[in-house]
């Protein structure tokens, strides 16, 4: 299939068709070949590289389909938000997005790792809307405040949280049971989960976070049987997911969060 960034390109007929079924337009292509999309009051940058390659390798229109999905879901960055900081900050979180297929220069982020960004969600009104510095300005609050809210939100889910713990030949895979799955992924960065999984998983542990539903936490100990057997289930889970996050694997220590590796996706070699 061609590479080719034009109006003949299978990929973007297809996301094209897609969208429409949504009732979203692309209002244009710039000369770097990203998609703009008016969506949520903001110009959404999509790069369609990442899709062109999956769907190249093993001809699976489910990867333009997530892709699509991602972008149905997309609420703008920092549009609609409610103006008065108390009512928001109950409903502040930090979460995690693949880096390949979104410009990120209107949304507070940072790179976590090679694949993801670390970025702040509002998560009120049944959504996830993620926010921009502007939104910091109208609240009248810095980005440590930001911060700061996000960490004690994660750490108040947390408390609410069971951690379910699965023996597999004696070695311990934990997961998160929560009454908000759509926010596993935020767990992983709440700041109370070393403390809480210490018994079990000691420190430094692993993480994997295929999607932002579903994640396993393991120690440092069982890390070299529990990878071995890991891989399947976190592509399948990457591939199949409308919210996608990393194959990498994760490392917490005390120097942070290292991706140590990742499991390839079908077809590629790493």
């Amino acid at each position: 299939m061609s590479d080719d960034k034009n109006t003949n390109d299978l990929v973007l007929e297809e996301f094209t068709a897609q969208l429409a079924k949504h009732g979203i337009a692309i209002d244009s292509i710039d000369d770097e070949g990203l998609v703009h999309i008016q969506r949520g009051g903001a110009d959404l940058k999509v790069s369609l590289d990442n899709v062109r390659k999956n769907y190249a390798r093993d001809n699976d229109k489910r990867h333009i389909q997530e892709l699509v999905e991602t972008i149905v879901d997309y609420n703008g960055v920092g549009e609609g938000l409610p103006s008065d900081w108390e009512t928001v900050r109950p409903d502040i979180f930090a979460s995690l997005c693949p880096r390949d297929d979104f410009d990120f220069h209107d949304v507070l982020h940072h790179p976590l790792t090679e694949e993801v960004e670390k970025i702040y969600l509002y998560t009120g009104d049944d959504r996830h809307t993620w926010i921009a510095p502007r939104n910091l300005e109208d609240w009248n609050v810095t980005e440590e405040n930001l911060t700061q809210q996000a960490n004690a939100n994660a750490d108040r889910l947390l408390s609410e949280t069971e951690i379910e713990i699965q023996e597999i030949d004696g070695h311990k895979l934990g997961c998160f049971n929560t009454s908000r799955p759509d926010l596993k992924a935020s767990l992983l960065l709440a700041p109370s989960l070393r403390d809480r999984i210490l018994a079990d998983f000691g420190f430094p542990f692993f993480a994997v976070v295929p999607v932002r539903d579903f994640c396993y936490l393991f120690s440092e100990a069982d890390s070299e049987y529990l990878l071995a057997r890991l891989g399947p289930t976190v592509v399948d889970e990457y591939q199949d997911s409308g919210y996608p996050v990393t194959t990498e694997v994760w490392r917490f220590s005390d120097e942070g969060i290292q991706a140590i590796g990742r499991y390839p996706i079908d077809g590629e070699t790493d």
